[in-house]
C-alpha cells in the first residue's frame, strides 16, 4: 500500500508541473465526506490466542471534514478531521463474554501539491502530521480493558475533485493514517481511509 501511495504522489508531481498554467494564485476551500475505513493491524491481538476467542472486523465506516488555503499555484494548506470508526470485534475473552475494540479519530495538518486541468477537474497529493485519539482494549497489556490514548503520526493520501457547477464541486480521496493507537493499551492499526464528499471552492 505505501509503495502504490508513493507512485501515486510521483504522478500527481508530474501531473502538478503539466497544469501549472492553469493553477490559480488565492483558492479558498473546505468540503465534507463519507470514509470508508480498513484499521489494518487492530485485530492482530484478539487474534493472537490472548485468550480471547471470536470475530474481529476492522472495517467500519466514519466522516471526515477540512478546511484549505492555497497561497501559492500548484500547493496549498489543508486542515481537517476524521473520524475513523470502530471496530467490531465479539466473543469471550478466558470463557466470559467479551468485545474489545478500537475506535479512533485523527486531526491533520497537510501540505499538499495539487494541478488544475479545464478549470473544473483538480488532483493533488498531499502529506503531513495528524494528532490521533483513540480508546480501546485491543492493547497487548490490556486485552478486555478499556483504555484512552493520544499521539501524533503522519498521513499521506491522493485525491481529485470535479467543479460541478459555481464552488460546488464532488471530491474523492484514499489516505493513509500511521500507526494510530497505542499497541499496549488502545491497540494500534495503520489506517487506511477512502473518502467521497462534497467540496466548496472560493
Amino acid at each position: 500500500m505505501r509503495y502504490r501511495m508513493t507512485v501515486l504522489l510521483q504522478a500527481v508531481a508530474l501531473l502538478a508541473l503539466c497544469g501549472a498554467t492553469s493553477a490559480r494564485a488565492l483558492e479558498i476551500y473546505g468540503g465534507v465526506e463519507a470514509t470508508a475505513t480498513n484499521m489494518s493491524g487492530a485485530c492482530d491481538n484478539a487474534a493472537s490466542g490472548l485468550g480471547f476467542s471470536g470475530t474481529c472486523d476492522d472495517k467500519d465506516t466514519g466522516g471526515k471534514v477540512f478546511v484549505g488555503l492555497q497561497l501559492l499555484p500548484l500547493t496549498a494548506v489543508e486542515l481537517g478531521y476524521i473520524d475513523f470508526g470502530t471496530t467490531k470485534t465479539s466473543g469471550t475473552l478466558s470463557g466470559a463474554p467479551a468485545a474489545p475494540d478500537l475506535k479512533a479519530n485523527a486531526t491533520y495538518l497537510a501540505f499538499l501539491l495539487r494541478a488544475t486541468f479545464f478549470e473544473r477537474l483538480t488532483v493533488y497529493g498531499k502529506a503531513g502530521a495528524d494528532y490521533w485519539q483513540a480508546s480501546g482494549s485491543l492493547g497487548s497489556a490490556s486485552l478486555g480493558t478499556s483504555h484512552n490514548a493520544d499521539g501524533v503520526s503522519f498521513m499521506y493520501g491522493v485525491g481529485a475533485s470535479f467543479k460541478i457547477i459555481g464552488p460546488l464541486g464532488v471530491i474523492a480521496e484514499a489516505e493513509r493514517y500511521q500507526n494510530v493507537g497505542d499497541q499496549s493499551k488502545t491497540g494500534q492499526a495503520n489506517i487506511n481511509a477512502f473518502s467521497l464528499g462534497v467540496v466548496l471552492r472560493f
